[in-house]
């Protein structure tokens, strides 16, 4: 993927699209699942805008084909993805949104926990926002299965939310209220327990 001209890699993209999404069981048997996302990884951030794109689109497609398969990849995806659906550029930040929301979907909900919470300090208020409202649907969507996680409790409850409350972007600080709001009406404590310390 990194020697091609563009169109050349358009078409490669395209292909592990396709793989990912019909033939995941190759791609897991070939073991080079790493080697493709680490090269994805470094397309997404392409000048060219459409194969920055289709970098994306792959990705997203990966975690929808490769569900838990993907668990190994998600902290190393993150970080770029997050970056660019924080980005000013809406066409790429958009796909990124629904790349990540893939992630969400398809893969552990702790692994999600520990790829978001991984970025949720950026330096970027505008990335942090962003990172926020993927936490908070997270919590929403999975919540059952992260209760009582170390992840969760530790992560996310003990350590990152009041960060994410006291954050100076207002869009994060919002998205820390949602998630606080979700963890109390749903009870995801568990066992009783509130915030302790």
């Amino acid at each position: 993927l990194q020697v091609q001209e563009w169109p050349e890699i358009f078409t490669t993209i395209n292909i592990v699209r396709s793989l990912a999404l019909h033939h995941g069981n190759l791609v897991s048997i070939s073991g080079s699942l790493h080697v493709i996302v680490t090269s994805l990884m470094k397309l997404v951030d392409n000048l060219r805008s459409a194969v920055a794109k289709n970098a994306i689109l792959a990705v997203g497609d990966l975690f929808l084909g490769m569900k838990k398969g993907m668990d190994s990849e998600v902290i190393s995806t993150c970080k770029g993805l997050s970056k660019k659906y924080g980005d000013a550029n809406v066409f790429l930040g958009e796909c990124a949104r629904d790349a990540l929301l893939r992630m969400i979907e398809n893969v552990t909900a702790t692994r999600a926990l520990s790829g978001l919470l991984s970025v949720v300090d950026s330096k970027t208020g505008e990335v942090r926002g962003k990172v926020a409202s993927l936490l908070s649907k997270l919590v929403l969507s999975k919540g059952e299965e992260l209760v009582d996680t170390k992840e969760f409790v530790d992560g996310l409850v003990k350590f990152k939310l009041e960060q994410i409350l006291l954050d100076k972007d207002p869009e994060a600080r919002s998205y820390a209220r949602e998630i606080l709001e979700n963890i109390l009406v749903h009870k995801l404590m568990g066992k009783g327990k509130m915030l302790e310390n």
